[in-house]
């Protein structure tokens, strides 16, 4: 769980995180905590003694959004699962597969748009003549799926070089993956309810779904803009890629 922050203390954890998605929804909460002595994950009940689940409003309809709040005695008595820098190298990759399945989500949006769009401008008609037999809305739908088609296919890259990278490899391809994702598939998004005209502007229509979901997930661990300086200072310094200033 990311989005807040949670200390371990010997009484147990204490503090909140938000957003949690389908926090309501889950048996268990993996917790990232910070101590005195460090960086510590526990693997926690969502309905033990000492934690609060309250939703909370999503711009996503699709993805149901809580706050989760820790007070004594949550944890209390339960040994962490990792401590020290186990857990802090648990916590890195973990968080860079979190990129990495948010990238593949978002290629499956931008593929799924080009796809509705395809159909649409085959059956709309204007001027007496489908709308796809116009050249401008060609050549949107020819970079959609150009940005669709590259989405994916680093998608599939980078699942097949993730499995066998070091874990600073793993860092730098989940950054590139998801930078690349974030900004790909809200652009396809856009394009997708333009080239559907007053009907994309409206709820009749799944658009907005995909839309709002593209949204959401831009932000995940690092939207386009962050990853990219991240990436790019990292290149020019030579040092590890840094934490993300957000993980919500």
């Amino acid at each position: 769980m990311d989005g807040g922050h949670v200390r371990g203390e010997p009484a147990g954890l204490a503090g909140s995180m938000l957003p949690v998605r389908f926090a309501r929804e889950a048996d268990l909460l993996l917790v990232v905590a910070e101590s005195a002595e460090g960086t510590a994950v526990h693997l926690l009940s969502s309905r033990g003694p000492g934690v609060d689940v309250e939703p909370v409003e999503s711009a996503d309809p699709t993805a149901r959004l809580a706050r989760v709040t820790f007070a004594e005695p949550a944890g209390a008595g339960t040994a962490p699962v990792l401590t020290g820098s186990a857990a802090e190298r648990f916590v890195a990759e973990l968080r860079a597969w979190a990129q990495i399945l948010a990238a593949c989500e978002l290629a499956g949006i931008a593929v799924r748009m080009v796809e509705e769009t395809t159909a649409f401008v085959q059956v709309r008609k204007q001027f007496g003549r489908p709308i796809g037999a116009f050249q401008a809305v060609k050549h949107t739908l020819a970079d959609m799926y150009a940005l669709a088609s590259s989405l994916r296919n680093l998608c599939d890259v980078t699942l097949e070089d993730a499995t066998s990278s070091s874990a600073d490899e793993l860092l730098v391809l989940a950054a590139v993956a998801k930078a690349y994702a974030a900004d790909a598939a809200v652009r396809v998004c856009e394009s997708a309810i333009q080239m559907h005209g007053g009907t994309g502007f409206t709820t009749e229509t799944d658009l907005h779904l995909y839309y709002k979901r593209a949204l959401a997930l831009r932000a995940w661990y690092g939207d386009h803009e962050e990853l990219t300086h991240r990436i790019g200072d990292s290149l020019l310094t030579g040092s590890q890629l840094a934490e993300p200033r957000s993980t919500s």
